[in-house]
């Protein structure tokens, strides 16, 4: 996109920052530009009062934008997202949480203040590579990771999109079986993803901002770019990596 084709309107700034790192500026785009993302469908609320509460307390906690995103305006609200530049291809000591397993449900939600769109991925786990001792994330459970921004179907009919955009980080679909980096955010309450990567046919592949995948290049590797693009051999270069953390 052209610096030109850019208006200085509403804009909604998203900031996911690691302690002690720069954060530049990436790019922004108008939230009419993302009209491949599919909408998911707005869940009830739960009839359990404590997971009510418990949603409505999250909603709060996406909130903080300055664009209602359900009213309708002649200008476009616009998206920023900033990443530190520094955040490797492979984030293990910026990651909290390190784990293999497949998509198997998402959803989207509107914060309480109808600014963000945030949308869960939820992961039955295969492989726990790294985590925090009191987490109670183990292999054959099951762990819930956030992306900021998505698209929902209101009740109403309406569509809400909100296309913050993180650098790098594509919208894992149900049924893929990945590597996921997450860090904990709002004072640990939720799980953020900063890197995912597909695993098929014996394949790494990092995701597209459209759900697309492609062959995975890492950069300046230790072993040959070859050897990591294969599952055995980049799982492998994780286990060991991680082996003195947990």
């Amino acid at each position: 996109m052209r610096a030109d084709d850019i208006r200085p309107v509403f804009a909604l700034v998203a900031i996911l920052s690691l302690p002690n790192r720069p954060l530049p500026s990436t790019v922004s785009f108008p939230s009419a530009s993302r009209s491949w993302r599919q909408a998911i469908n707005e869940r009830p609320l739960p009839d359990d009062s404590r997971a009510r509460e418990a949603r409505l307390s999250k909603n709060k906690r996406y909130g903080g934008g300055k664009c209602d995103l359900t009213v309708e305006r002649d200008q476009r609200c616009f998206f920023i997202e900033q990443w530190p530049a520094t955040l490797p291809a492979i984030p293990l000591d910026e990651s909290d949480l390190v784990v293999v397993g497949q998509v198997t449900d998402t959803a989207a939600y509107l914060s309480s203040d109808r600014t963000h769109v945030y949308t869960e991925v939820e992961v039955r786990l295969e492989e726990v590579l790294k985590t925090s001792a009191d987490s109670g994330t183990v292999a054959g459970g099951s762990v819930v990771l956030d992306r900021i921004g998505g698209s929902i179907k209101l009740r109403t009919g309406q569509i809400v999109s909100d296309d913050s955009r993180i650098a790098s980080l594509g919208m894992p679909r149900t049924g893929s079986r990945c590597v996921f980096f997450a860090r904990k955010i709002h004072k640990n309450k939720d799980l953020s993803l900063i890197r995912v990567y597909e695993l098929r046919d014996g394949r790494v592949l990092t995701i597209s901002e459209d759900g697309g995948a492609r062959q995975y290049s890492p950069i300046n590797p230790v072993s040959s770019a070859s050897d990591l693009e294969r599952e055995s051999a980049f799982l492998a270069k994780l286990r060991n990596q991680l082996g003195h953390v947990n």
